[in-house]
């Protein structure tokens, strides 16, 4: 029996060290200026809620996600294929895309618009973005027009994490 305790106290002492070192990345930073860190990505961007948001990493280890009321549930993650906006723009287009709102951004681009189908309709979100030699693409499916605003909004504020911290 105390043999066991020891065993058990053991494994939580090593698990319980190495989780902590190893996952605290992996949770966004929330901060009252509405500036939420990215520390996975380093990364940031701006988010302004007043409700309460949860986050975590992407099982694939390449990104982070952020849900909430306000968002639902949107994704930050390293581009696998780097997509013009011409080709992504064409691509909306042949989804059928309604309400198409595509801009070029100065290191990127932003799509949204919005699915009709016969369960109802998506909001789309995808926000391409070079950043610190890397390409980035925030999104969402929205069920909600607000959500798709709100995140669109955040994800064209997306920028390198300041180094100071």
């Amino acid at each position: 029996m105390v043999r066991t305790w020891i065993v058990l106290v053991a494994l939580l002492s090593v698990t319980g060290g190495c989780k902590k070192k190893r996952h605290r990345d992996r949770f966004a930073q929330f901060g009252s200026d509405g500036v939420v860190e990215l520390p996975l990505l380093k990364l940031r961007l701006d988010l302004r809620t007043t409700r309460e948001m949860i986050s975590g990493g992407l099982w694939d280890g390449d990104g982070m996600g952020l849900s909430g009321a306000d968002v639902g549930a949107m994704r930050i993650e390293v581009a696998k294929t780097v997509q013009s906006f011409e080709d992504a723009r064409d691509q909306a287009r042949t989804l059928r895309a309604r309400n198409l709102q595509a801009a070029e951004l100065p290191d990127g681009w932003s799509l949204v618009y919005d699915l009709g189908s016969s369960t109802g309709v998506s909001y789309v979100v995808q926000v391409r973005r070079d950043l610190g030699g890397k390409t980035y693409l925030c999104s969402t499916l929205a069920t909600d027009p607000h959500q798709a605003n709100v995140v669109a909004e955040a994800c064209r504020t997306l920028r390198p994490a300041r180094s100071d911290r």
